[in-house]
């Protein structure tokens, strides 16, 4: 729906001038947010793309599975951040709602970093590849010939596609914690 209110405005806008670009973008914008919000309502969370990352990072948006019983000393960036902190790594699972087709996925993510504090979780795309998934993470609006492939990740086991979303340069699937039930159906699968 947002893409649509966009392109329609940025069509205006070649016909009627420069202060329909700035509708546009408000537009989109503010469609955005209202989304946003929304989410925010229906506890969704973000499971973000993190290619800085060298393992995953679960936090609140997450379902702890499994504690492994084993940490990792993990530290910033840099050295001011302050000293290493002790980690527990965990199985996690998140829920993934498809907006097409209405099924909701369960994710599950190994060998996670448990931050109980994150709001949003991270997933470095090259360990999405290492586990046979096909990431593309060119925002459709760069790309030379968008295609449903692009911004997406791809699972051929099960050959679904999800859409990444992106807010300013961070693309993302909007996820929840599965519930109880959500977890047994996928077990029995």
């Amino acid at each position: 729906m947002v893409a649509h209110v966009y392109k329609q405005e940025v069509e205006k806008m070649d016909i009627e001038g420069r202060h329909e670009i700035a509708s546009a973008r408000f537009s989109a914008y503010l469609c955005h947010r209202i989304s946003a919000t929304n989410d925010e309502v229906n506890h969704a969370y973000a499971t973000e793309l993190d290619s800085h990352a060298d393992l995953p990072v679960v936090g609140q948006g997450a379902r702890v599975l499994e504690h492994t019983g084993r940490t990792v000393r993990v530290s910033g960036f840099s050295g001011e951040l302050g000293s290493a902190i002790k980690v527990p790594v965990v199985h996690a699972a998140v829920a993934y709602d498809c907006e097409i087709t209405g099924k909701t996925h369960i994710l599950v993510i190994h060998n996670a970093l448990y931050l109980r504090s994150m709001k949003a979780n991270f997933i470095p795309p090259f360990m999405m590849r290492l586990a046979g998934l096909q990431v593309n993470e060119c925002p459709k609006f760069l790309s030379i010939a968008p295609s449903i492939d692009d911004h997406s990740v791809y699972f051929p086991a099960a050959d679904v596609r999800f859409p990444f979303q992106i807010e300013g340069i961070v693309s993302y699937l909007s996820t929840r914690i599965p519930s109880d039930q959500e977890l047994r159906d996928y077990a029995g699968e």
